[in-house]
């Protein structure tokens, strides 16, 4: 609708233009009748107002593209706040009774279940930006030890058929999943329409749509200083609609990439990354710590 107003002002001022130089033709060369002035000063008076109008609604256009980016970032900040709300409910759910469970040592929380919340908020707020219900929008979330081999799901397992093996379609070279992790350095990538995409194979709720939808993939990895200690994968798919509209030019595909890979995504891969570290030492500790003894021992060591 805007772009229609720009060329409608942009024709209307060339056109009085036009109107214009008629005029100038039409009328004897001598000398002009007051009529001829009057239409000469109608025509000016258009332009101006057309300029006018024009220039207006350049800045209206700016106005709207800040007023967007403020809304966006005020969803960011509440869906972020809920996160942290999420996290908090772990916590005084353990103040009723104080329960040490072993499998989650030295944490008091489930950090599989956290990190799952972070993806349904990540989930919903890419479903606010697009305008779309969140039933069309899933987050995947796979991650394993840089020191190992297996591939362990967080989220987004529903995009697949229940008897697919993770680590086998990972190393599908057909796969998104692989695809991130062999061009790494070309992350994060993005598609707007997977009709058109050779890198991203159908899932079980792809064909249900007949394979409309956008995604978007990148590596998150956890280090110290010395080495990767966790990697892991996300991705962000739409089912049945797309982030924006398929016909959209390559500039608008390049301003919602920017809009994600700088304005939202971000956040979440803070997030992510420092439950990944807390990932890495429960399980270094699980590790230290085989036997039964040796973990009465830790559990009677943080007790007193």
């Amino acid at each position: 609708m805007r772009k229609k107003l720009y060329i409608m002002d942009c024709l209307f001022s060339i056109a009085s233009c036009v109107i214009l130089i008629i005029v100038q033709e039409l009328c004897p060369q001598k000398s002009y009748s007051l009529r001829s002035y009057l239409i000469i000063a109608i025509v000016l008076v258009i332009a101006g107002i057309s300029f006018v109008i024009l220039k207006l609604n350049i800045e209206n256009e700016k106005n709207i593209k800040i007023q967007e980016r403020n809304e966006r970032a005020q969803k960011i900040l509440s869906n972020i706040t809920e996160l942290v709300k999420c996290k908090s409910k772990f916590y005084r759910q353990n103040t009723y009774k104080i329960n040490f469970v072993r499998k989650e040592m030295p944490y008091y929380y489930n950090i599989h279940a956290y990190l799952y919340e972070v993806c349904q908020n990540l989930r919903s707020t890419i479903a606010d930006i697009i305008n779309q219900d969140i039933s069309y929008v899933d987050v995947s979330l796979v991650y394993k030890y840089c020191d190992e081999k297996m591939w362990k799901w967080i989220a987004g397992k529903s995009g697949t058929s229940a008897a697919t093996d993770l680590n086998e379609f990972i190393k599908n070279k057909d796969t998104l999943f692989s695809y991130v992790l062999e061009n790494e350095d070309e992350m994060p990538t993005f598609c707007n329409d997977k009709k058109e995409n050779k890198h991203y194979k159908k899932g079980r709720r792809d064909r249900l749509f007949d394979g409309q939808g956008s995604y978007y993939a990148m590596p998150i990895t956890f280090s110290n200083n010395k080495k990767g200690l966790v990697e892991a994968i996300l991705i962000i798919s739409t089912y049945g609609v797309n982030f924006i509209p398929v016909k959209s030019n390559e500039k608008e595909r390049k301003e919602f990439n920017i809009i994600l890979s700088h304005e939202v995504v971000p956040y979440y891969v803070e997030v992510i990354q420092a439950e990944l570290g807390a990932l890495y030492i429960r399980h270094k500790l699980k590790e230290k710590l085989k036997d039964k003894e040796k973990q009465d021992k830790f559990i009677k060591n943080i007790i007193d």
